[in-house]
């Protein structure tokens, strides 16, 4: 079992850089569809080195697979994240503030915005003075973060759209 994780492990190393290099290549359209593809050439390349060595071991496969996938939705969930959307438009306003009623005028008004507000408020990535919606720091901080990630993997057409 331990053999067979590190080996998942392994071409899962070796798959990141090469989906990184695809990423920073190619534009982002069709973003997935080229990440799935590029996992199962490396799934393919796995069971073929694995057959090679006359043992194809199914866990190292089904471990690969999992890893890849788990590794896709966080990029997935990072690219479209509704919190990362409501941080960049105050970001966008200047000082990072804006008027509540402004922010839910560029929202959809439902209770889904009213409880993201709150959790935000909650999580400290955004305070509310005199009914001005604020960043923080730890907002601006994440913002940054978020921004590199979208210029490392090319993800800036898959978030805008």
């Amino acid at each position: 079992m331990l053999s067979s994780f590190l080996i998942a492990l392994q071409f899962f190393l070796i798959a990141l850089p090469l989906h990184l290099l695809v990423c920073r290549l190619t534009s982002s359209y069709k973003f997935v569809l080229k990440s799935i593809l590029l996992g199962l050439f490396t799934l393919l390349f796995l069971a073929g080195y694995e057959h090679q060595k006359s043992s194809v071991d199914l866990v190292s496969l089904y471990l690969f697979t999992t890893f890849w996938f788990l590794y896709l939705k966080q990029l997935i969930q990072i690219s479209k994240s509704s919190s990362y959307r409501m941080l960049a438009a105050l970001a966008s306003n200047p000082n990072g503030e804006l008027h509540l009623n402004e922010f839910c005028a560029s929202f959809k008004e439902d209770e889904r915005l009213k409880n993201r507000i709150i959790l935000m408020k909650s999580n400290g990535f955004i305070s509310l003075n005199n009914e001005r919606l604020c960043l923080t720091s730890k907002a601006k901080y994440t913002l940054s973060i978020m921004a590199f990630m979208r210029r490392l993997f090319s993800l800036d057409v898959v978030i805008n759209k």
